[in-house]
Formats: C-alpha cells, structure tokens, sequence
C-alpha cells in the first residue's frame, strides 16, 4: 500500500542463501504489486541502517515473464541491484530507483520491462543495464548521476525513443544527462534507437561526446539520437525522500525505535549546458545525503578503475 516501507537489515543473511549468500533479497518468482498512486506518498524499499551505504542488500529480482508485476511510485535505494528483471516484464514507473551499488535496474535475458516516469540517479554503474538480449521500454525518464546512464550489451536493444511514434515503443522524452562516464554506451552491434530526448543540450552537435557507439568503435551499433526533444519546459523532479530533520519515531517488529522519513519538494531546471542563476540556487540546495553518496560513488570508480 502507498506509504508502506520496508526495511531490509544490512550485510547480513540468515539463510545464507540466493545469489548473494551475504546479504538480504528480495526473489519474485511469482508476482509483485507495489501501487502507490501518489509521489508523495511512495513504497520504499531500503536499508535498515539508520546509515544506509550502497551495497547493503542485494535488491528486488523478478523472474517471472508470464504475470506481470507492477512497481508503481516506488523509491528502491542502498542496494547492489535496485531491480533486476530477468526474463520478466514487469511494469516500473514513477519513483526513484537510486544510490544503488550496480545497477539502478538490471535488464537480463530476454527481459522488456516497461519502464516510465522514473528517476534513476546515483547508481554506481549504470542508471539502466542491458544485457543478453533485453528489450526494455524506457519513456519519460530522468537519468542522471550514474557512472553510465543506459549500457547496453551483447544482443540487447532498449527503445529510448522511436520516431515515427507508434503505441507499441517508446515515445522517448527521456532527460539523460551528468552522467559521469557515457549518457548513453552501446556496446552492442545493434542499433539503438534513444529519439526524442533531452540531452546536455538541445545542440545536436554537442550530443556525440555524451554517446559511445560505432562513431567510437565501428564493433558497436549506431545509438541514433535524432530528433532531439526541444520542448522548453521546466524539468521538476520527483520529490526526494530522506531523513527527516526532525525524527519521527514508530516501533519495528522488535520494538526498537527508528527514524521514519519525510517527503522534501525539490525541483531543478536544465535546459542547457550553462547554468542560469536559478540553476545555480538549485543545485547549491541539493540535500547533503546527495552529495555524500554522489562522492562515495565517484570513489568507488575509481577503485575499480584502479
């Protein structure tokens, strides 16, 4: 139900079983419905650690492809995978999958979830990964903040945006930006079609350094990105959940005390790459927590880089 939270407690397992024998998932192997119809009023999925790292559980894994799951307004953060869906298609849209280890979502073999509306920020390797031949549908989104915003591998081919538009694929109007390694990384040979979005800028010259594909290396399919989406609007963000200020406390199952959380509005504008002085006041406005994790992933890079 809208507002329900659920708590998985960090590094740990008593079971010692699944795919990580060390900490805490969550296997659909049937189906899941999580429909909140509100923004301010989510289904979290989160670490119990009053300080909760990435990496504390493993994250939601749907293998179901015959009953469709529905993850509607919901935040899934703090672990290695925030939503794996292998060879599923489940519906995901609204919310925030974020400051996960991996993967914000995970698309494996042969899944084509749908995914809309969503805010994928601050995940350690990709907003959006795709391997074995997934097909997801990603329309109205924001993904910022990854190392990659989509990677693409393998025989994998999402549909960021397809033009003509057709009911059937994607309408594209994505915002994928700040990305910090690729926006968009096709290390596919398919061709990949990501039409009508918002990039850095509305300049289409100044998209290819955002984009790794066959412009990079001729092994890799085409990422084909025009048209861009030049609606001029405001980009307002979904609102961002985190500690509150001023604690409210409720009992857990044990009867120990806890921090719920509060809902804080935050929106921001980018419509290019030079930052107007409303964007500026925004941007110093980001919450501390963002800033930390932003940096904690930014470290973490580097190890492995190293």
């Amino acid at each position: 139900e809208a507002g329900t939270r659920i708590y998985f407690k960090p590094r740990s397992d008593a079971l010692k079983s699944g795919k990580d024998k060390e900490r805490v998932e969550l296997n659909v192997n049937g189906m899941i419905l999580a429909k909140s119809n509100s923004l301010t009023s989510p289904i979290i999925f989160t670490s119990e650690s009053k300080k909760a790292q990435m990496n504390d559980w493993y994250g939601i894994t749907i293998k179901n492809f015959y009953d469709q799951s529905i993850l509607q307004n919901c935040i899934v953060e703090f672990a290695y995978k925030g939503i794996t869906c292998y060879g599923s298609a489940p519906i995901i849209s609204g919310g925030e999958v974020r400051f996960n280890h991996n993967s914000g979502i995970s698309c494996e073999v042969k899944a084509a979830p749908i995914i809309s509306n969503l805010l994928l920020m601050g995940n350690g390797f990709a907003g959006i990964n795709c391997e074995l031949a997934s097909n997801p549908i990603i329309s109205g989104c924001t993904i910022s903040d990854n190392n990659y915003g989509v990677i693409i591998f393998s025989r994998s081919a999402p549909d960021l945006g397809t033009v003509p538009l057709d009911e059937k694929k994607s309408k594209g109007e994505n915002r994928i930006s700040n990305n910090f390694d690729s926006d968009v990384y096709n290390h596919s040979n398919n061709p990949i079609y990501a039409q009508n979005n918002s990039w850095i800028s509305t300049n289409p010259r100044l998209i290819p350094p955002v984009i790794h594909d066959k412009s990079d290396n001729p092994a890799y399919g085409e990422v084909i990105y025009l048209p861009v989406f030049t609606e001029s609007r405001p980009v307002v963000q979904p609102p961002v959940v985190i500690a509150a200020a001023q604690p409210v406390t409720s009992l857990t199952t044990e009867g120990s005390s806890r921090n719920l959380v509060s809902v804080i509005p935050q929106a921001s504008v980018f419509e290019d790459t030079t930052a107007t002085p409303a964007e500026q006041t925004a941007a110093d406005t980001i919450p501390p927590l963002l800033t930390t994790l932003n940096e904690s992933s930014r470290q973490e890079d580097e190890k492995v880089s190293t």
